[in-house]
């Protein structure tokens, strides 16, 4: 097995709660980096396109307030509104007021942004499966398990903290 000292992880014993969060943070590092350049040839970005994909197949398409999207995407809130705001311009979603609460934004994907989907959908799968097809099936069938296990048990946790 490879020695992550170079990349500043000390393997010591009873400390592999940082490898898994160390590695998880750099595996995510250069996976993102790939997705960038993937979504440059679009002059697109990665979180404009997970924010497609939100409001495309969460709620049915019904739409998504910019609260609950930011909660859902690894990015600021101020972020979020900018990103959201270029997506408009684009005319790749709408954004209207909530009508029962007038401070909430609620988006939703256009016909034109669900094309787009379609359109970079193909590559990025594809690019996605390259990478992951690194882990062996048994191994990607544990992985997920586990990975989901712990998203759900760190959700339930951050929502008892509101």
């Amino acid at each position: 097995m490879d020695n992550f000292e170079r990349y500043g992880i000390l393997q010591e014993k009873g400390r592999r709660y940082e490898n898994i969060i160390y590695v998880m943070a750099m595996i995510y590092g250069m996976l993102e980096r790939e997705i960038s350049v993937y979504f440059q040839k679009y002059n697109f970005s990665g979180p404009k396109f997970n924010i497609l994909m939100v409001a495309a197949f969460q709620n049915e398409g019904r739409g998504i307030n910019q609260v609950e999207l930011g909660r859902r995407l690894i990015t600021t809130a101020g972020n979020v509104t900018k990103l959201v705001e270029s997506l408009y311009k684009d005319k790749l979603i709408t954004r209207a007021q909530n009508k029962n609460n007038r401070r909430e934004n609620v988006v939703k994907i256009t016909p034109r942004g669900r094309a787009f989907i379609e359109k970079l959908w193909p590559e990025y799968d594809k690019l996605l499966k390259k990478r992951t097809d690194l882990i062996s099936a048994a191994n990607q069938e544990r992985m997920s398990g586990i990975l989901k296990n712990w998203f759900f048990d760190l959700d339930k946790i951050y929502k008892e903290q509101k």
